[in-house]
């Protein structure tokens, strides 16, 4: 008789995605959003974009943007955005109408479309590697 043992070490077990789970699908997108949004704020760090510091107004910006992104392009709830980022529905309600202003405007829109792309590409990427 042969033992059974598990041969996935933690490590490789991470890389795993399970695109069945709302959880980690939910993660995935956060991470694409973040990432694209980060590619137009080189100048920003990741963690400054998810927690802006007071006064760094680019990093709030980014942050709205990865909000409208998760909510119109993912088309996540947002309830769901609020629970994610643990912040208040009024302060989600405000990056939505933020950048709805700024969409208005055609160079920030063509920079949005970009980055709205981008946060796509990067999920489906994700998610066909995980299907592999």
């Amino acid at each position: 008789m042969v033992a059974a043992y598990n041969l996935w070490t933690q490590d490789a077990r991470s890389d795993i995605v399970n695109p069945y789970s709302e959880v980690e699908r939910l993660q995935i997108m956060l991470s694409c959003s973040l990432k694209a949004v980060s590619s137009g704020f080189k100048h920003l760090p990741i963690r400054y974009i998810i927690d802006p510091p007071h006064g760094l107004f680019d990093a709030a910006l980014a942050r709205q943007i990865v909000i409208h992104i998760l909510h119109y392009q993912f088309e996540v709830p947002r309830r769901r955005i609020v629970a994610i980022q643990a912040r208040q529905r009024t302060s989600i309600s405000l990056s939505m109408q933020v950048i709805n202003r700024r969409l208005e405007e055609p160079v920030f829109a063509k920079a949005y479309r970009r980055w709205a792309g981008r946060a796509m590409d990067l999920f489906f990427k994700e998610i066909r590697k995980a299907a592999a």
